[in-house]
């Protein structure tokens, strides 16, 4: 977190001093709440991480959004906060409770035993989380739980087969719903409706909580163009509450920015007709493979539900001049893992000749980094392990 008096040089015409920075935005402020108040970082997972500035007046109208458009604050609302509030995650969720006059309970780390306790304990209507945060739930209590008094389970996804996940805990009293985020528009920025049926209320993405206040629109990375509906491209988003800029970064806020003033998220989705978004990959992570735009995670899904198969990740890298797939997988028994040339070809039988990878390879564990909502994997480091084993093909 920064206090008020932490600077900005958000505007593209050069480096400036943190001074200085901070003596232009203060001279260009209108008020207190158009001042600098927060800065979080972003995961930096395909780019350099970098610091997102956001003010008084970003961060409390988005709160407020969130309490409005969540329908925080009904009689008996209460929120466990199971997240650390070093996080937009966390600690956005917990001060929209507070602006809806809700009770927040707070945890000091996350464990199913306690959480399960908590919940019962002060009958809690609202928790937010990671999908790894629900699968320690269905690993640590194969019994059906009776939360009775949970409203709404909002997750984000870190990792594949998210939807088998809510198959197992929907029934067993979970009421998830699929969110969307990012440092630079806040988190809970956004909730899947909770009338669609399981399989779209659990994707990424969903309706702004701020309504008609935001514009979500998806563009098609190499024409340019506008997408219709249903046809992936890059998430656009223009609202009332977004970041100021990049620490002492121009040129990265500029470059984050379309001229109409649209925040180029970097994050692969498309609209549905109702006026909903869901959200798929992050752009970097996407790969041309045919001639179309591939979402790894459709080929990690069908990789993981092979025989013999825990998880999987999937990157794209340049062989014999060709995009190609090549993946790496965690075996369930990791001593024995099963042939990759047998799994492959359990994979044909699902996906196009284009998605299938080229390689199978497992390890013990994927690369991942740390961020206050959770560990999220890092392809750059498997696209650089796939190119080294490559080399000795």
């Amino acid at each position: 977190m920064a206090h008020p008096g932490g600077a900005l040089n958000a505007t593209p015409q050069g480096s400036k001093t943190a001074a200085q920075s901070h003596a232009q935005w203060a001279s260009d402020a209108l008020t207190l709440e158009d001042l600098p108040v927060i800065f979080f970082t972003t995961s930096g997972t395909t780019k350099g991480p970098k610091l997102v500035v956001h003010t008084q007046k970003t961060l409390s109208e988005h709160v407020r959004h969130i309490a409005t458009g969540y329908q925080f604050g009904a009689p008996g609302d209460a929120l466990l906060t199971a997240l650390p509030l070093c996080g937009v995650y966390g600690l956005d969720s917990a001060l929209a409770a507070i602006a809806a006059k809700m009770p927040v309970v707070l945890m000091d780390f996350f464990d199913v035993a306690s959480a399960s306790q908590l919940i019962k304990q002060h009958q809690i209507t609202h928790i937010f989380g990671s999908d790894e945060m629900l699968r320690r739930f269905a690993e640590q209590n194969p019994e059906p739980i009776a939360f009775t008094s949970l409203k709404l389970f909002g997750f984000a996804a870190f990792s594949a087969r998210f939807v088998e996940l809510a198959q197992e805990l929907i029934p067993r009293g979970f009421p998830m719903r699929g969110l969307y985020g990012s440092s630079e528009v806040h988190s809970l920025f956004s909730a899947q409706p909770p009338e669609l049926p399981l399989e779209e209320r659990v994707l990424g993405g969903g309706t702004p909580a701020a309504g008609s206040l935001t514009q979500v629109r998806v563009r098609d990375p190499d024409t340019l163009a506008l997408c219709a509906v249903g046809l992936s491209g890059e998430i656009e988003i223009k609202a009332p509450t977004l970041f100021k800029g990049y620490f002492n970064n121009p040129e990265a806020t500029a470059q984050a920015f379309t001229e109409d003033g649209y925040f180029k998220t970097g994050d692969l989705g498309y609209l549905r007709s109702d006026g909903s978004f869901v959200y798929q990959s992050r752009m970097g992570d996407t790969m041309r493979l045919g001639g179309f735009l591939v979402d790894p995670t459709e080929i990690e899904d069908v990789l993981a539900a092979q025989p013999g198969i825990d998880s999987a990740q999937v990157v794209g890298v340049e062989i014999n001049g060709q995009p190609r797939a090549v993946a790496f997988a965690i075996a369930k028994n990791k001593q024995c893992p099963p042939d990759a040339n047998a799994t492959l070809k359990g994979v044909a039988k699902t996906l196009a000749a284009f998605k299938i990878p080229a390689h199978l390879w497992f390890v013990d564990e994927f690369p991942t980094t740390a961020s206050a909502n959770g560990q999220k994997f890092q392809r750059v480091k498997l696209r650089e392990l796939a190119l080294e084993k490559l080399r000795h093909c």
